[in-house]
């Protein structure tokens, strides 16, 4: 509304100048808003060619209505709100402005941001009044409420601790499960170096994976991460830049993964594996032990060399990337038996290798628990692939026999 304005002087709006009058509408029309100059009455004297574009309607048009307020905004809602705003105005230089939404001649309906404002014009009381289309900023703007609202279900709905840092590598922004993880209150967080709330050893490494993240593009780092009234947590994070839409970078942001569980098991195997490694090794049954989250914390040779992978591709992979889509709920459910503390035997499912080969296997699984927790579980599995195809031939060789003794007219005697 101030642009509208900037040639009127509000200080002395009681009267102004007919010889102006001229003037006054040649910079009303040149102006990229809506522009009404109305009176009390309904009546415009102004209606410029951008308010006509808005609205679809003519001067003589909206003049020739008997209640144009009314045609504009045909929820009644809508109208008192205009209505109202307009008779709170008292005295000259007095604004009222409100977004709302009109329909046009049309029907499509366009919300605007109206700004009105009283002045005396030759005695008469007028509104000068200034139509802003705001429809498409609103769809912007509502687009992106509904991606920040997606993005923040996703950032307080997942288990992993992710955060925003800015270019000094203080923390500026995090979801749920790092308040959870610290106990501390966001005020204890904002505008804190990271590298604080990981234990004096891992400093370092935290901060030269900031560095990497800056320069390089991606910075990881494993540590000990500090707790509030409680031990601390092995995480796993990683970080990378975070630009502005004209590629500047801005800050940095990243996922931080609690692996305390996945660490303890691999601790608790290896005092095992000490004991047990070299018969483990040189099985020939194909065995295996999983984390509760699916992941593999070891496999013995002959797994290995049967599905193809070798021994630094273990730890990325989950029990569910190798079985076999057709045993994966078969699978599921007892791998959740197993998890329970039920031992399971007999238990048949198909492998598949690195390579897309089919493996059938049979075998126990059991679980391993301390304190009553389950910690991983145990299986293991030998290579039933060629007893499998035996069977199917066999199956397939008595289904031909049975057809032949169903469709021979003769008798067949033994």
């Amino acid at each position: 509304m101030t642009e509208t304005l900037n040639f009127i002087d509000r200080d002395s709006v009681e009267e102004v100048n007919p010889e102006r009058d001229d003037q006054y509408r040649i910079v009303l029309e040149a102006m990229r808003v809506g522009i009404i100059f109305s009176d009390e009455s309904g009546h415009f004297w102004v209606f410029n060619s951008e308010m006509e574009k808005l609205t679809g309607y003519s001067m003589g048009e909206a003049n020739a209505c008997s209640d144009f307020t009314l045609l504009l905004h045909p929820d009644l809602k809508d109208c008192e709100q205009v209505l109202g705003g307009l008779n709170n105005l008292v005295k000259p230089g007095d604004i009222y402005e409100t977004k709302t939404i009109i329909c046009t001649k049309n029907g499509t309906y366009r919300t605007v941001f109206v700004s009105t404002t009283l002045i005396l014009y030759k005695g008469h009381r007028m509104f000068l009044s200034t139509y802003h289309d705001v429809t498409e900023s609103e769809h912007i703007e509502e687009a992106l409420a509904k991606v920040a609202a997606e993005q923040k279900n996703i950032m307080e709905t997942v288990s992993d601790g992710i955060y925003m840092l800015d270019l000094k590598g203080n923390l500026v922004s995090w979801n749920r499960e790092v308040d959870e993880v610290t106990g501390l209150s966001a005020e204890e967080l904002m505008d804190k170096p990271i590298v604080e709330f990981f234990a004096e050893e891992d400093r370092a490494a935290v901060a030269e994976a900031i560095r990497k993240g800056l320069e390089e593009g991606i910075g990881e780092v494993t540590g000990s991460f500090l707790r509030k009234d409680r031990p601390p947590a092995i995480y796993q994070w990683s970080v990378v830049p975070l630009k502005d839409p004209q590629g500047n970078v801005i800050g940095l942001t990243g996922v931080g993964r609690d692996i305390t569980e996945r660490k303890h098991i691999e601790e608790a195997l290896r005092e095992s594996e000490e004991k047990y490694w070299d018969l483990l090794e040189n099985a020939n049954d194909l065995i295996q032990s999983v984390a509760p989250d699916g992941h593999f914390v070891y496999v013995n040779r002959a797994w290995r060399n049967n599905l193809g992978y070798i021994e630094e591709e273990i730890a990325d992979l989950s029990l569910f990337d190798i079985i076999h889509p057709d045993s994966q709920a078969h699978c599921m459910e007892v791998f959740q038996r197993v998890m329970s503390g039920e031992k399971v035997d007999n238990v048949e499912a198909v492998f598949v290798a690195k390579g897309g080969k089919e493996i059938s296997v049979a075998g126990n699984v059991n679980c391993k628990f301390v304190d009553g927790k389950p910690v991983y579980t145990r299986g293991i599995f030998h290579d039933i692939t060629e007893r499998k195809h035996i069977e199917e031939a066999l199956a397939k060789v008595a289904a031909e026999q049975k057809n032949i003794m169903e469709t021979v007219s003769d008798g067949i005697y033994s």
